[in-house]
């Protein structure tokens, strides 16, 4: 009678177990929740599971109020990673940890391992969230702040920095500078907007809650605007990032932008990879000299990366637009943002403008980079 219920007590366990993973759609690594007690566990896991479900479709609930203010894509990482994905890979999520807070907050470490379409896997993302528990009704939020919780803050102007070392305080007020006399070439409201300052991308995007997305060792330097609510993430080290704040305006003015256009107007005001625009173009002269029968359009269209992991479009768009404003004025510019489209219309702009068509444009773009020999 006793090892009966002893087998039966044995085998309620293991049910318990199993219908503990089984019940969400992600899977659980062995002592992924061995800090919290069973029923906190299971709270968690109920909560996580909802979350990856419906997210998008129920944001506005599942999200904690405050983040949301600060941020209306506050999982922008996640989701673009998910859009990205989609179709492509085929892959499920993985909770390694959930790590109790102070107060009623949690960390959570999922991570994203894919099965590409021959079979081979692929580690895709590793991703971290914080679970807050607010009057009982677990609601998310990104890691940022957690992140950046021992970070420094310093007004400079219509720039917010958070920064975890120094702030080089003229360089701070070149950028704000910059920023006010940016807007009034666009005859545009000054933007007012956050600088996190980070080493380094891999700084970058642990900040942003990856700890691990393939994108955070695309290049040495580098930073992102993040427009919809005006923060800047430079990579570089730096209180400058020109290239960035650019985008700040031509996000706003031109909603519908193309990003050939964006990105060399940018390139073209602030360098990109910490280069300027001359130093940029001897890198793609060196390119283009060891890959001499390399399909230039082809590497313009496609944002294929050079020296240093910069996008060949953004070096030679940066070119191009350098070469419009100066000959043909700000008012060309405008142009090329406003009418361009796509990439036949991209075409079809440099030739209303520079007279240029689509099988000179080679020819052209080498004219451009030997201006800088």
């Amino acid at each position: 009678m006793i090892k009966i219920s002893l087998f039966a007590i044995f085998l309620l366990i293991v049910k318990s177990s199993y219908s503990q993973s089984s019940s969400v759609s992600f899977h659980i690594q062995k002592d992924a929740t061995y800090l919290l007690d069973s029923a906190k566990s299971n709270e968690i896991l109920k909560s996580l599971d909802q979350f990856l479900k419906s997210k998008d479709s129920n944001r506005d609930l599942l999200t904690n109020p405050i983040s949301l203010k600060e941020n209306v894509e506050p999982f922008f990482w996640l989701n673009n990673f998910e859009r990205a994905n989609k179709g492509e890979k085929g892959y499920q999520p993985t909770l390694l940890a959930v790590l109790p807070l102070k107060g009623n907050d949690y960390l959570v470490k999922i991570s994203f391992l894919g099965t590409n379409n021959d079979g081979s896997k692929e580690h895709l993302l590793t991703y971290t969230l914080i679970i807050n528990n607010i009057n009982g009704k677990y609601l998310f939020s990104n890691s940022v702040n957690y992140n950046a919780q021992n970070w420094n803050t310093q007004q400079i102007g219509s720039i917010k920095y958070i920064f975890p070392n120094k702030l080089n305080l003229a360089k701070a007020k070149e950028l704000d500078e910059f920023n006010i006399s940016f807007a009034k070439k666009f005859n545009s409201p000054i933007v007012q907007f956050t600088y996190y300052k980070c080493y380094d991308p891999e700084q970058l995007f642990k900040l942003l809650g990856c700890d691990y997305i393939p994108n955070m060792y695309y290049s040495t330097s580098g930073g992102l605007a993040e427009s919809w609510h005006n923060t800047l993430l430079a990579e570089n080290n730096s209180e400058l990032y020109q290239h960035e704040v650019v985008h700040f305006y031509t996000h706003k003015l031109f909603p519908e932008y193309n990003r050939i256009v964006d990105e060399g107007y940018a390139t073209y005001i602030g360098g990109s990879g910490g280069k300027n625009i001359k130093e940029l173009s001897a890198i793609a002269d060196e390119y283009l000299k060891a890959n001499p029968k390399s399909d230039m359009i082809k590497l313009f269209t496609n944002f294929s990366r050079v020296q240093g992991g910069i996008p060949f479009t953004y070096i030679v768009s940066g070119l191009v637009c350098k070469e419009i404003e100066s000959k043909k004025g700000f008012e060309s510019i405008l142009q090329l943002f406003k009418l361009t489209k796509d990439e036949d219309s991209y075409f079809q702009q440099i030739e209303n403008i520079m007279h240029i068509d689509k099988d000179s444009f080679p020819s052209y773009v080498k004219s451009l980079i030997n201006k800088y020999k």
